[in-house]
């Protein structure tokens, strides 16, 4: 009974994922139509084997044929990881386990006790001066979306400004909707199904509208989240999420 009352929250909190990113749907002319068909169409290579030194690979998407997202679950001990200039915009999702990650880039000193679905994440192009696992991290998905997912023109259909579409740095407590992606992204890594590229397709591009909407400079509307940001102690406590 329990792993049916599982499967079935699992379920619904997924539609209700998708039903979040269905209710930010835009309502585009026929040229975005063609706009939303050309869709950033490529596969992804990460930067993990050069970053995550200290870690180690519990399972990745590479092979499967996955476009427009690479995904990997990773297990990291306690160290230093180098400093590196991400080609891919990546968004780092804890799956179980608490941990401690100090961390830095553009100016932003971040430390957070991260729980089971907290988020980092950190823009195509910005560079982590230093990123520092105080305690170990037992499963961590790590997401590699395009740095650029939309053609300048939809946007501008969209009367979006593609100049403003650029993402912050930053860790966040929770974020309801990117941890349901994430457990719908992990089960299809430990369990591959027929429809699974179908299903990840819709979740990358889902997912990079979400961040868009909530994570860019455009602000369309008030975060819900808790990010961290300069102004904030550098030491906080993230409310944990409770399965």
């Amino acid at each position: 009974m329990r792993d049916l009352f599982a499967s079935r929250s699992h379920e619904h909190g997924v539609r209700l994922a998708i039903e979040q990113s269905n209710a930010l749907s835009f309502k585009p002319s026929s040229s975005s139509q063609m706009s939303l068909q050309g869709y950033i169409q490529m596969s992804l290579q990460g930067h993990a084997a050069v970053k995550f030194v200290t870690g180690r690979q519990l399972a990745s998407s590479s092979g499967r044929g996955w476009t427009n997202m690479l995904a990997e679950r990773w297990r990291h001990a306690v160290g230093e990881l180098p400093s590196v200039l991400p080609r891919d915009t990546e968004i780092a999702v804890l799956l179980s386990g608490s941990t401690l990650v100090e961390r830095q880039g553009p100016g932003l000193p971040q430390s957070t006790l991260g729980r089971r679905g907290s988020v980092w994440v950190c823009p195509s192009g910005i560079r982590e001066d230093f990123i520092n696992i105080r305690q170990p991290v037992d499963d961590c998905l790590h997401i590699f979306l395009p740095a650029k997912p939309f053609a300048d023109c939809m946007l501008q259909d969209l009367e979006i400004d593609p100049a403003r579409v650029t993402l912050r740095y930053e860790a966040v407590g929770y974020d309801p909707f990117i941890a349901q992606i994430a457990l719908a992204i992990s089960r299809e890594l430990s369990a591959e199904t027929s429809a699974g590229r179908l299903l990840m397709e819709s979740l990358s591009q889902s997912l990079s509208a979400y961040l868009v909407h909530h994570y860019s400079e455009i602000a369309l509307r008030s975060n819900s989240s808790t990010p961290i940001s300069s102004k904030t102690s550098p030491w906080l406590t993230w409310r944990r999420w409770r399965a």
